[in-house]
């Protein structure tokens, strides 16, 4: 669902954005878009991550103790600190990724409300 998709990307950023991350997002395909499509667009992911200088947040069952980094915000929260972090999305990362360069993005999400609706 989107909605669900899009409140834990702007969660995860929250998070990340609290401990001084630099957030890089990257639209990822989801649902039945074709194992080779998403495998091409992960792909698309590391190299992005690698030439930005960033860490790649990887998905949340495939955390490791080397990649701790996912969408999940929990994960998140004990992860070593990144300057850099490239976050994949299915949605929140695609529609944040579409803002144009000149335009303020306000990531919102429950743990921010106040300070959003401000």
């Amino acid at each position: 669902m989107v909605v669900v998709d899009v409140l834990s990307f702007t969660t995860a950023v929250g998070v990340a954005v609290q401990q001084g991350t630099r957030i890089l997002p990257f639209w990822l395909p989801d649902g039945p878009a074709g194992s080779a499509r998403r495998d091409a667009a992960e792909k698309a992911a590391a190299v992005y991550a690698t030439r930005s200088g960033a860490r790649l947040a990887v998905h949340r069952r495939a955390v490791t103790p080397a990649n701790p980094w996912s969408l999940s915000p929990a994960h998140l929260r004990r992860a070593p600190y990144v300057v850099r972090l490239v976050l994949p999305s299915p949605n929140g990362a695609a529609i944040a990724a579409a803002t144009p360069p000149r335009f303020r993005l306000v990531a919102a999400c429950l743990r921010n409300v106040t300070a959003v609706s401000s």
